[in-house]
């Protein structure tokens, strides 16, 4: 019978598989930071955790390393070497920390990100309310204080975030994943927790998540909110009458916000045919639109992809910029990877889901859910984090612990041993 007790360890190797895929403190750190958390954590669940490693996972390793170092010559080293380990390093802590948390995934994570979500919430007071700068002064000070102050529990003081919510990560829009995938761990996954408990976590989810004003992220909870009236056997009828009644009367006294948040924005993205003779120029959406099609210049030219050193290159001279890349996920790792990798990668992504989600029409919304968020932050097509979600396939003993509504058929599904 295995342990599900929440042990300390257990939110410190969580808290490093999130802080190592988009924290501000941790986003730039060298490889070798990277190979020594690997390390640690395959010692614990070796040695200390006693686990066996999938052999299953070592041949998708080794798939995945054959794909990369092909790509390695046939760019010309353009895909260098060092970005092949560091994508199986990564790859490598994704399983690791799985195998050692366990079943107790969920519980996890909830309760992980509900403490961050209520410090962020009283950070992020702290910051609009003018308290005590002078103390947050005081703070140790990220990149000498040009992007904030602390940066462990939650980021303070940054200059370009200041009235948006970004957690302890890079930007908001990084930071609403997060929260989505709690919300639906909490919404649609076994849990722990008791109603009145989870009602609160609830809560608190949703505010953090308005806090970050991703427009990204108020569209994925108006879809999770959506599935759950829906799907989700965690809300008594009562509970959906009162969310539905809190959408309506939000969406009322938030018509302003919503448009500025949600509809401009979308209508620069749509709005793109002289996106490249502009530069870019203009709000985050015509800047999401000119990744996308200047990479998209680039896949058309090589669909085998050029390579990070030859795509900078190419990217600055058809796009005219002096931007460091682009943000759009998708059209990144066309250009970047090349046409097989990507479809291997993105597949490996959804054939995860649909293990993790039984539910078809769920699991397919969701899907694209997180396509669209890979279109605005490229950074987390191979984080550690989301790279945690191909992992499952492979984590032994582990049981979905999917909840289907009540017009859904109820799963509670066990990832098959795909090991020896």
């Amino acid at each position: 019978m295995p342990d599900l007790s929440i042990k300390k360890v257990d939110y410190l190797l969580l808290y490093l598989l999130v802080a190592v895929s988009g924290g501000m403190r941790f986003k730039s750190l060298p490889d070798t930071i990277l190979i020594a958390l690997l390390g640690a954590v395959l010692a614990y669940a070796l040695f200390i955790k006693k686990e066996r490693v999938s052999v299953p996972f070592l041949g998708y390793v080794a798939i995945v390393l054959l794909f990369l170092m092909i790509g390695y010559y046939y760019t010309d080293q353009s895909l260098s070497f060092n970005s092949i380990l560091g994508l199986s390093v990564k790859l490598l802590i994704a399983y690791f920390l799985l195998i050692s948390i366990g079943r107790k995934f969920v519980d996890v994570y909830l309760r992980l990100f509900y403490f961050l979500s209520f410090i962020s919430l009283v950070g992020f007071l702290i910051d609009i309310l003018g308290i005590g700068r002078g103390m947050i002064s005081l703070l140790p000070a990220i990149s000498g204080g040009s992007a904030g102050y602390e940066g462990y529990l939650y980021v303070f003081s940054h200059p370009v975030h200041f009235y948006r919510n970004q957690g302890i990560f890079f930007e908001p829009g990084a930071y609403q994943i997060y929260l989505n995938v709690a919300l639906i761990m909490l919404l649609f996954f076994k849990n722990s927790l008791q109603e009145k408990k989870r009602n609160i976590y609830f809560a608190v989810f949703c505010l953090a998540l308005l806090t970050t004003t991703s427009t990204t992220g108020i569209i994925t909870l108006s879809a999770v909110i959506a599935l759950a009236l829906l799907k989700s056997s965690h809300l008594s009828r009562t509970l959906k009458s009162v969310v539905v009644l809190s959408v309506i009367i939000a969406s009322s006294a938030g018509s302003t916000y919503i448009y500025e948040v949600v509809v401009e924005k979308l209508a620069g993205y749509v709005e793109r045919e002289d996106v490249i003779a502009q530069g870019g120029v203009g709000g985050s959406g015509q800047r999401r639109a000119f990744d996308a099609k200047v990479d998209m210049e680039i896949f058309k030219r090589d669909i085998l992809g050029v390579g990070h050193e030859r795509y900078y290159e190419m990217f600055a001279l058809i796009g005219r910029t002096s931007a460091s890349g682009s943000s759009n996920g998708i059209t990144n790792s066309l250009a970047v990877y090349g046409l097989p990798f990507t479809v291997l990668i993105f597949a490996s992504y959804y054939i995860a889901i649909k293990k993790l989600i039984p539910d078809i029409f769920m699991a397919n919304v969701l899907f694209l859910l997180f396509l669209l968020f890979i279109m605005s932050e490229a950074y987390f097509v191979l984080a550690p984090a989301t790279l945690s979600i191909i992992a499952s396939l492979f984590v032994r003993n582990t049981q979905s612990r999917f909840m289907a509504g009540p017009g859904s058929k109820r799963a509670d599904t066990t990832i098959k041993v795909m090991n020896d």
